[in-house]
């Protein structure tokens, strides 16, 4: 039963979308019929409401800025299908048009939402962009072809420093550590994606077809893989450490808080570590430690510090 005292005002597409999507229901179905007529007809219910709410703050824009004599519209790609949207324009001769509602609504500057975005992103990082594309149709109406889809994620990674550079973490405290770890991870390149001196060396390879006895493929990058965060002090048993099956049921290990992990292709370990994050958490405490113990354990493979 609906409630009268909701503001449905505008949404009269919307209710009958979703009476259209009630009244085809049949008695004698099973649950993998009504599931399967629910996720082909129920997209298009949640996008006519997107599309009713987005024409309702139209109006009530419209009201807010007299001045605005035209209506721009625009198409923005939905996740669950596409939508129109139609903004006050604020125009001047000689100026392009300012659409204040576009500020309002965040609209990105293409023609995909952000969820929709954040989602494609997602699945890019665990499959191919033509894989991640192809795996959206069956889930959701909407749809980023796969030039676009790279766009999103290049546009997805721009922010990453300036993120962790606006939100500085808080100061250590005294009864709390700081632990550091990093790693090196060899990532396959293209050729024009190596350093200038794996590219020499890839390049005097005695033999085209196969390596020779002792030869390297070069076809690697190293990237610099870092996690830095706090904790509070550890104390075990020496029973806790030599078996850590026997969990004492009373005892609770500490949390890591305010942890930041990242990787890097085009920094050293040394300058990720000196010039990105850590070095801003120490503020300054630690500036000759960390580089004389990089140096004495540069051989190692993976190192871990604890301050």
């Amino acid at each position: 039963m609906l409630n009268n005292n909701l503001p449905l005002t505008g949404f009269e597409a919307s209710i009958e979308k979703f009476t259209q999507l009630c009244s085809h229901l049949e008695p004698q179905w099973d649950v993998y019929q009504l599931e399967s007529h629910v996720k082909t007809q129920g997209p298009e219910v949640l996008r006519q409401i997107i599309q009713d709410q987005l024409n309702k703050v139209t109006l009530s824009a419209q009201a807010k800025t007299p001045a605005a004599k035209r209506l721009h519209k625009r198409q923005l790609q939905t996740l669950f299908g596409k939508v129109g949207v139609k903004r006050p324009a604020l125009s001047q001769y000689g100026q392009s048009s300012q659409h204040p509602l576009d500020s309002e609504l965040n609209l990105p500057t293409s023609s995909y939402s952000f969820l929709l975005q954040k989602t494609i992103c997602h699945k890019v990082a665990d499959l191919s962009y033509d894989s991640a594309s192809e795996q959206l149709l069956p889930l959701y109406p909407g749809h980023i072809p796969k030039r676009q889809a790279l766009e999103c994620v290049e546009g997805a990674m721009v922010d990453f420093e300036a993120f962790y550079a606006q939100s500085l973490p808080p100061e250590l405290k005294s009864e709390e550590y700081l632990v550091m770890s990093f790693d090196g991870k060899g990532v396959n390149m293209r050729f024009e994606g190596l350093t200038a001196q794996t590219q020499n060396k890839a390049r005097s390879q005695k033999l085209e077809k196969r390596l020779s006895r002792g030869e390297k493929s070069n076809r690697k990058r190293l990237a610099t893989v870092a996690a830095v965060y706090t904790t509070q002090a550890h104390k075990r048993t020496a029973a806790q450490m030599v078996n850590p099956l026997l969990k004492d049921p009373e005892y609770q290990s500490p949390k890591a808080e305010n942890k930041r992990v990242w990787a890097s292709l085009t920094h050293s370990m040394e300058t990720a570590l000196l010039c990105f994050y850590p070095y801003r958490f120490l503020g300054g405490l630690c500036t000759g430690p960390i580089s004389e113990t990089l140096q004495s354990s540069g051989k190692r493979k993976r190192k871990n510090l604890l301050y």
